[in-house]
């Protein structure tokens, strides 16, 4: 199963993320429903939990293939934006880093994090 995911803002909306699925190594795509206004950067799946980060430094974490999505964290104080993420599916370890220089890291594929 090849799994890709495609995030973007929908200026049209006001600023609203758009987060788009695909399950076929891209051959299709669906919309994914997603917190109103939260706008993402970036998004990775990795040994079964999809992480997403974005602007305000917020963290997404899905563990059903983005049906449901939890805000596990703010990184960061307010105007802190995260625009990557790297998870290893073998330690569960990663990281986050966005403006500033602000890194935060989890040790538990993304069920907490701290900053760093």
């Amino acid at each position: 199963r090849y799994v890709g995911w495609a995030v973007g803002d929908n200026i049209q909306a006001g600023g609203v993320g758009r987060l788009l699925n695909s399950i076929n190594g891209g051959r299709s795509w669906r919309y994914q429903s997603f917190t109103p206004g939260a706008v993402l950067h970036k998004v990775v799946h990795s040994g079964g939990v999809t992480v997403a980060v974005g602007a305000n430094g917020y963290i997404f974490r899905s563990t059903n293939d983005g049906k449901d999505w939890t805000n596990v964290y703010q990184c960061g104080s307010g105007g802190i934006d995260l625009f990557d993420v790297v998870m290893d599916s073998n330690t569960g370890y990663g990281h986050a880093v966005g403006t500033n220089g602000v890194i935060c890291r989890t040790l538990d594929q993304g069920a907490t994090w701290e900053p760093q």
